[in-house]
């Protein structure tokens, strides 16, 4: 969340890296489901801490050292952007993944179902952004948390 600017044409997801949920779903067999949440890059500005305060924080309690603020400053989310657009908020979910059942999955395959993963959730966002109020030229980029 702390990654991405409401005023920028760059949204970022923090998922490279972030693989556990597929080696779960993996070992026991589960559908994996994509999906995205649209519009909540609006809905918070994000007041940043201190360099190197949110660099201890993170290193020591793994906060992100961010602060949210709503209307009125309060964690009361928007309703409308800066121009006074409405904000529209909303998820969308792709068709399940069925991955193969396998108790002691290797990396290779964990690796594999997560580069799926991360291309049918940049499908969602792709096949929807502009109904959310997303320009066309808006980017969906894929980051590690220390990013």
């Amino acid at each position: 969340l702390m990654l991405t600017d409401g005023h920028s044409t760059t949204t970022k997801l923090v998922l490279l890296g972030r693989k556990g949920f597929v080696k779960l779903a993996i070992r026991h067999g589960l559908q994996l489901v994509p999906g995205f949440c649209f519009g909540e890059k609006w809905v918070h500005d994000i007041v940043l801490l201190p360099a190197s305060l949110r660099a201890f924080l993170h290193r020591r309690f793994k906060l992100a050292g961010c602060a949210l603020a709503g209307r009125w400053w309060s964690f009361v989310g928007k309703v409308a952007q800066a121009d006074g657009t409405p904000i529209s908020l909303g998820y969308v979910w792709g068709a399940p993944m069925s991955i193969r059942h396998d108790p002691d999955c290797d990396d290779q395959y964990v690796q594999q179902v997560h580069e799926q993963y991360m291309a049918a959730v940049l499908d969602l966002f792709e096949r929807h952004k502009q109904r959310f109020g997303y320009s066309a030229e808006e980017q969906l980029d894929f980051v590690a948390a220390e990013d």
